[in-house]
């Protein structure tokens, strides 16, 4: 049988966050937690729980993919689902070169939230079940 997955999703649109949250929170085997700031999520990703992370391409205070970039330094084997409204040949080069795992257009998941809730499971089975925190950029089982 497999794994309940549990993500982190990162928005900062608190509107958006909760309704996106509650959407995929009833797909099978998801559960989700939510942050509005880059830094919470951070420091949410380092205390362990995540199986996978989910995050807007644009946040307030980290241009771009450097939120990746941080999430990468801190944990480099945590599932990274990047969601974006803007997914043109350099944008996305640029994301699966910063460590993102995988990319989703806005314009499907508005379509259907199916295939969001497809490519986290996917993302999340590829690694093995390690919920602890993270030491030393991996994470430990608890």
């Amino acid at each position: 049988m497999a794994r309940d997955i549990t993500v982190l999703y990162v928005n900062d649109n608190e509107a958006g966050l909760a309704a996106r949250a509650d959407l995929l929170g009833g797909y099978d085997r998801l559960s989700v937690s939510t942050a509005s700031e880059a830094e919470a999520a951070l420091g949410r990703i380092t205390d362990g729980g995540f199986d996978c992370l989910l995050t807007e391409y644009r946040l307030p205070e980290r241009a771009g993919l450097e939120f990746v970039r941080d999430v990468r330094a801190t944990d480099a084997t945590l599932p990274i689902v990047l969601l974006s409204s803007n997914l043109a040949d350099g944008v996305l080069i640029e994301a699966l070169s910063a460590g993102v795992t995988d990319c989703v257009p806005k314009s499907v998941v508005s379509a259907s939230y199916d295939v969001l809730a497809d490519r986290l499971r996917r993302c999340a089975d590829t690694v093995p079940d390690a919920r602890g925190p993270v030491v030393g950029g991996s994470r430990r089982s608890v």
